[in-house]
């Protein structure tokens, strides 16, 4: 008797030992101030699995709102594939407890809580991330496609000018003969008129082996390549394979800035999905020496076609193109066997990084759209925390001074009982690396009544027993047999309820649900094993009890 005795104070003992154990790191982490966190999280890589994690609502952070383009019938499960890819994207923003659903048929709703840098996470959920390897056309075929664009423009703008001289009244022309008159403005029309008018050649700037646009002059070079008639005039001489790319460094020449623009081959080559890994560093070779560089690793097959692609396009350029933008352009010298690839660019380390991460978590299968955007500071959440615990602190106060003034020395007992089931809770939430929100506050102040109700049900069958005037002994071991089938039912019930809220619900209702959960377990061990090992402790062997 006296062994099984021991060995229930040795478990209660080891509960209460390893609770505060798993707590250590949470109580660590939240006592220092940011900028020791983050260099807490950066010496402790897995810390978000070992702590109480805070939600959205508790320590801020951002919710988007995306809403995935639908191209036709043909994209039906284009929304599931967006979403695979965004979780896989913000699972690599290392963040503790993102929540990530799906809204209708075309919407996916992501909360980052704890989030500092918006914009570097909208720039890796939302960018498409189509990589491409296509091939450069060669010289001739650029100063080919640069002729029929200069004759589809020259032919253009003469057959406007002949249609706005045709529309010029003759009445319009007397005015204007007779303006130029009085003001002497003729011999300055005459000069504008006979102002040479800017080709498309005239745009261009030869870059080393490619061309370039000075960056004022990128919006009329668009401008003319989207036009119509350019576009069938370069269909008509059968150049309606290739297509012109902006590269994606500004290149700075004095006091001027260009981007090249890159003829390449519209089919590509190769693929983003061949890729296997990304990685960010920095070069340290060549004159680019200290500049950020991507690596990329490919699979057996990308390896396979690359090792081919490159065999047959040896002394030729190679496009490496991210969502329609050149990144690098580099010359193939050889075939290149192994599957290792390197995207350079006029970008930072950080940019390198996000590039990396997108890379790695793959292309979405459709452009995304921000259609709300919700930022969450940090105050808000202080405030959120600072009333939720002001409210479980006036809640246990007025529950402890019933306790106390109606079962007296049962009621501590009750109370002790209490601070360890909440101690339990939080620790077993922290094991779990699980997230406390602000519904998990209103579920812990919950269950401090649930676990008074299971202390208050035992108490009085005990007054009971005690009535019908049994001893103190048998009073506690009828009252604890009798109790245990209305306060397991009581508790079981609820915790069926949550655990249905875990399975249907998401974000705060999950978080809720996982609070309640483990409450209820923890209620359950606290009310039929700590209290009654307290219970036996105290008034065992005593003539009298306290109740």
């Amino acid at each position: 008797m006296k062994k099984n005795k021991l060995l229930r104070i040795g478990i209660l003992v080891a509960v209460v030992v390893s609770s505060i154990v798993f707590l250590i790191p949470t109580f660590q982490y939240y006592s220092k101030t940011p900028e020791m966190q983050q260099a807490f999280r950066q010496e402790n890589p897995q810390l978000f699995q070992r702590i109480l994690n805070l939600g959205l609502d508790l320590q801020g952070g951002m919710r988007l709102v995306l809403e995935v383009e639908k191209q036709g019938d043909e994209d039906r499960d284009v929304l599931d594939r967006a979403y695979a890819i965004i979780e896989n994207r913000v699972n690599e923003l290392g963040l503790a407890e993102p929540t990530i659903q799906k809204q209708g048929s075309d919407r996916i709703i992501v909360e980052l809580p704890g989030l500092t840098d918006v914009d570097a996470a909208k720039a890796i959920i939302g960018t498409t991330a189509q990589l491409e390897f296509k091939m450069l056309r060669d010289a001739a075929q650029l100063q080919r496609a640069i002729g029929v664009i200069d004759n589809a423009v020259a032919g253009i703008e003469e057959s406007e000018a002949a249609e706005a001289e045709e529309d010029t009244s003759a009445e319009q022309r007397q005015q204007q003969e007779l303006a130029d008159e009085l003001f002497g403005t003729a011999e300055d029309s005459d000069e504008e008129a006979e102002e040479p008018r800017e080709s498309f050649r005239d745009l261009l700037v030869a870059m080393g082996e490619q061309v370039a646009v000075r960056l004022d002059h990128v919006g009329r070079v668009n401008e003319i390549l989207s036009r119509p008639e350019v576009r069938n005039a370069l269909d008509r001489a059968g150049l309606s394979d290739n297509s012109f790319l902006w590269g994606h460094s500004v290149i700075n020449d004095g006091n001027r800035e260009f981007r090249n623009l890159y003829y390449v081959r519209s089919y590509p080559e190769m693929r983003g999905d061949v890729i296997r890994d990304a990685r960010a560093s920095l070069n340290h070779q060549g004159m680019r020496a200290g500049a950020a560089i991507v690596n990329l690793e490919m699979n057996a097959q990308g390896a396979r076609t690359f090792s081919s692609v490159t065999e047959k396009n040896t002394n030729k350029i190679m496009a490496i193109v991210l969502d329609n933008t050149v990144y690098s352009a580099p010359r193939i010298n050889e075939r290149i066997s192994g599957g290792r690839a390197q995207i350079t660019g006029n970008f930072t380390l950080e940019e390198a990084n996000q590039l990396a991460i997108i890379l790695r978590a793959g292309a979405l299968p459709s452009p995304v759209e921000f259609i709300e955007e919700r930022v969450v500071g940090p105050s808000l959440g202080q405030d959120s925390i600072e009333k939720g615990v002001m409210a479980g602190v006036v809640g246990a106060a007025l529950v402890v001074l019933f306790i106390l003034g109606y079962y007296k020395l049962s009621g501590v007992i009750a109370i002790i009982a209490l601070a360890i089931n909440m101690l339990i809770v939080l620790a077993v939430m922290a094991g779990f690396g699980a997230t406390l929100t602000l519904p998990g506050i209103a579920g812990l102040i919950l269950l401090i009544g649930m676990a008074v109700d299971a202390n208050v049900i035992i108490f009085e069958r005990i007054r009971e027993e005690i009535a019908l005037g049994k001893t103190v002994r048998s009073a506690i071991d009828s009252g604890y047999s009798s109790a245990f089938v209305t306060v397991m039912d009581a508790n079981l019930t609820t915790l069926i309820t949550a655990l249905i809220l875990f399975w249907q619900g998401s974000g705060p209702i999950r978080g809720f649900a996982i609070t309640l959960i483990f409450g209820i377990i923890a209620s359950l061990f606290t009310a039929l094993f700590v209290s009654r090992v307290m219970m036996d402790l105290f008034f065992q062997k005593k003539s009298k009890i306290s109740i």
